[in-house]
C-alpha cells in the first residue's frame, strides 16, 4: 500500500479535517504520521494487522481504558478506526519536543528539569497502574517535554505490559534524563556522567537500571518517594553548569569555591559594563 493511498484511506475512515503530513520513523513496524486537526497538531499510528498488531476493536477497548485514568500527565489518546483490516489511533501530539529531540538538541537536562520531568513520569505511571493498566511503550519518543510539564504519549495496544516492564522503561528514560542517553549494555554509574549530584539521586538512578532487578523500584510510588526525599534535603540543587561530567565538563566544587566562582562572575560583568560605559 502506498503511502498515499494509505493516507486517502485514513481520512476517508477518521473523517472530520484531520489532514496527514509525512510518514515518522516507527521502531514497532507501524505507519506513523505527523498530521494535524485544525490548528492542533496529532499523530496518526497505523498498526500492522492481527495478530502482530492489535485488532480494531481490541484497541477500542484499550483506548478507552486509557481515556477514564485521566491524568494530567497522560495524552488521552483519541479517535480509533478501521484500515484495511488493520487498527488506527488519532492522538493529540502535545506542543513541545519529544525526549529524544531534547537530548539530540542539546543532552542531558538541568538537575531540577529531570527531576520535575521523572516526576511527573512516575506519577503518570501510578494512576496506570492503581487501574490495572500499562504503558507498555514508555521510550524516548512518546516522552513530550512541555510548558507544563512532562507528558507520557501512546497506549499500550497489545496489553500485554507489565508494572515491571513499565518501571524498566522508566529507568532507562531516567538514565537518560541526567546522562543525555540511554544506557547500553551494562550500565555505568550515573556518577561517570553527572558527579554534582545529590547521593540520593545518584542511588535512585543507578537502583532504576541496576542489572539485578531484584534491586530495582517494584512501584512508580516508590520512585515519587525518593524523589521527594532527595528535593527535601536538597531545596537548592546543584545548578546544572557546575554538573559534572567526563566529557570536559566541570569536576564537583565546594560551596565555598562556587560561591567565589558567582561573585568572580559578578566582578566581571559590573567590570565589562563600566568599560563599555
Amino acid at each position: 500500500m502506498s503511502n498515499d493511498s494509505l493516507r486517502a484511506r485514513i481520512r476517508l475512515a477518521i473523517g472530520g479535517d484531520l489532514m496527514i503530513g509525512d510518514r515518522l520513523p516507527s521502531p514497532d513496524g507501524s505507519y506513523r504520521y505527523a498530521a494535524t486537526r485544525g490548528r492542533d497538531a496529532a499523530l496518526v499510528t497505523v498498526y500492522p494487522r492481527a495478530p502482530i498488531g492489535p485488532t480494531p476493536e481490541a484497541l477500542r477497548s484499550m483506548v478507552d481504558r486509557f481515556r477514564a485514568a485521566q491524568h494530567a500527565a497522560l495524552v488521552a489518546p483519541g479517535d480509533t478506526a478501521e484500515v484495511d483490516g488493520h487498527a488506527c489511533l488519532v492522538t493529540a501530539r502535545p506542543e513541545g519536543l519529544t525526549l529524544r529531540e531534547r537530548l539530540a538538541r542539546r543532552s542531558a537536562l538541568p538537575v531540577p528539569e529531570a527531576i520535575a520531568a521523572l516526576r511527573d513520569l512516575a506519577r503518570a505511571l501510578a494512576s496506570l497502574h492503581r487501574r490495572n493498566l500499562t504503558h507498555g511503550a514508555l521510550g524516548l519518543d512518546a516522552v513530550y517535554l512541555t510548558d507544563r510539564g512532562a507528558v507520557l504519549g501512546g497506549v499500550d495496544t497489545a496489553g500485554t505490559g507489565t508494572v515491571r516492564d513499565d518501571l524498566d522503561a522508566l529507568g532507562q528514560v531516567a538514565y537518560a534524563l541526567l546522562a543525555g542517553d540511554l544506557p547500553a549494555g551494562t550500565p555505568l554509574p550515573l556518577s561517570r556522567h553527572r558527579r554534582a549530584l545529590p547521593p540520593e539521586l545518584h542511588h535512585l538512578i543507578d537502583s532504576m537500571v541496576d542489572p539485578d532487578v531484584s534491586r530495582r523500584p517494584t512501584r512508580a510510588e516508590q520512585v515519587l518517594g525518593s524523589l521527594d526525599a532527595v528535593r527535601a534535603r536538597h531545596p537548592m540543587l546543584i545548578p546544572s553548569f557546575l554538573d559534572g561530567a567526563e566529557h570536559g565538563a566541570r569536576l564537583p566544587q565546594s560551596v565555598t569555591t562556587r560561591v567565589l566562582v558567582a561573585v568572580a562572575a559578578i566582578l566581571l560583568a559590573a567590570w565589562l559594563v563600566a568599560v563599555g560605559g
